[in-house]
């Protein structure tokens, strides 16, 4: 088996035969190969998002962001597409796998033309921007991201939403999240809401909506990007204290979401969702103790509590009840679907406050979650803001645990190019 799997070019589509495409470099156009050296990593890591370069870096060694790059990397029999972030300027390209304790030769060279043999593209149904991939004319769901307002017959006014995501479907096309469940219409697929807050000496409940204290609203989609290693969008919500007149605009929340171009070896769907929230008042927020409050996940309706239903963590708990509360650095909820059986794992960021952070899985509802306020409050000081990232894979079957151990190594700690001239630090 080789160090490094191939890389972005091979696409199963369901029920369909691989679609493989090799780019190759125009000898005519390419430049002058640069080489690069990913140091050592003292585990397997799978699914990194390697920084080539930083933005002045990336400059001295003569890379565009208009042109067009492939990496190759040593020992792998595909070149991976090579793109640039338009947050920090930086080249980055997706590393399937590194082995553990071994160190990775890449080269990068210009290109004219690349074909990908699948892509993630937008597509907008109804009133919702789905993610989703296409290969050989074949275009496959992967989430929908809610940007209109709803609420369904029968449930109260006062529950309408937009700003999350729902549904999330396996790679085989199975749904695996709930909105609006009849005895929690607040809970919404994926979505970001604090409960138990402390401003001004009220105590607005953005999560609770029912309870007429404070809600999130959404604002908008902002920028959108296709790339050939992941495509996304950005989007505004604001939590409100719904208690003053008119009502008092506390956080300004920016949702970024990137969809991971599936690889060659890929079993899941992967995407990442970074929120910044911030204080726009003069005054502080504290977001209080609670065994719950931040990010949320709801399953399917038939996810009932007599349901055979899978919960484990990263650390070790199998089951429900062992699961719930527990600090953790990725979590996996999966059961029964139309077609057998999947679920998702989230996996949180080191850089989180107060990672690991605290699990909740409900004792009779399938809602799952993180948080950072279990043990003891968070504050959130006037102008400043609390960044939260998560990767998200979602697969049919049972959760991996191996696997899952070695993606949340790759993205908690993901390598960054070095020049192969200097030891690694220098």
């Amino acid at each position: 088996m080789n160090l490094v799997g191939a890389c972005l070019l091979t696409f199963l589509a369901a029920g369909g035969e691989p679609a493989t495409t090799e780019p190759k470099p125009n000898a005519s156009t390419a430049a002058e190969n640069v080489s690069r050296l990913l140091p050592p990593a003292p585990r397997r890591r799978l699914h990194q998002r390697v920084v080539l370069a930083g933005e002045e870096e990336a400059r001295r060694l003569g890379l565009n962001p208009k042109e067009l790059y492939l990496v190759q990397v040593k020992g792998a029999a595909v070149a991976c597409p090579l793109q640039w972030d338009e947050r920090t300027k930086e080249p980055y390209f997706l590393l399937p796998t590194q082995e553990a304790d071994q160190s990775v030769e890449i080269s990068v060279v210009r290109t004219e033309r690349y074909q990908a043999g699948v892509g993630v593209e937008h597509a907008y149904m109804d009133d919702q921007l789905w993610m989703t991939t296409l290969a050989d004319g074949v275009q496959r769901r992967l989430f929908a991201f809610q940007h209109d307002e709803i609420v369904p017959p029968g449930i109260k006014p006062v529950y309408k939403r937009a700003g999350f995501i729902h549904p999330v479907l396996t790679p085989n096309g199975q749904v695996i999240s709930g909105s609006f469940a009849p005895d929690h219409a607040h809970h919404h697929g994926i979505w970001t809401a604090w409960s138990h807050t402390d401003f001004q000496g009220r105590h607005p409940d953005f999560w609770n909506v029912h309870q007429e204290t404070g809600r999130v609203e959404y604002l908008g989609l902002g920028p959108r990007w296709i790339g050939l290693v992941d495509s996304g969008f950005t989007a505004k919500l604001r939590s409100v204290d719904t208690r003053t007149t008119p009502a008092t605009e506390v956080l300004l929340e920016q949702w970024r979401v990137a969809t991971y171009v599936p690889t060659a070896s890929a079993r899941e769907t992967v995407f990442d969702l970074e929120t910044v929230q911030r204080n726009v008042t003069t005054a502080p927020l504290t977001l209080t103790k609670h065994i719950y409050g931040g990010l949320g996940f709801r399953g399917l309706a038939s996810w009932t509590v007599e349901a055979p239903l899978t919960f484990v963590t990263s650390e070790g708990q199998v089951g429900r009840k062992a699961g719930d509360g527990q600090r953790a650095r990725w979590f996996a909820f999966a059961g029964p679907t139309a077609q057998g059986r999947g679920g998702l794992a989230i996996l949180s960021h080191p850089a989180n406050v107060n990672f690991p952070q605290w699990t909740r899985f409900n004792p009779k509802d399938p809602f799952v979650a993180f948080t950072p306020v279990h043990d003891g409050p968070v504050a959130i000081p006037p102008g400043d803001a609390l960044t939260l990232r998560f990767r998200f894979v979602v697969f049919d079957g049972e959760p991996d645990l191996q696997r899952l151990e070695e993606l949340w190594q790759g993205y908690a700690y993901p390598a960054r190019g070095v020049d192969k001239s200097k030891p690694a630090g220098q």
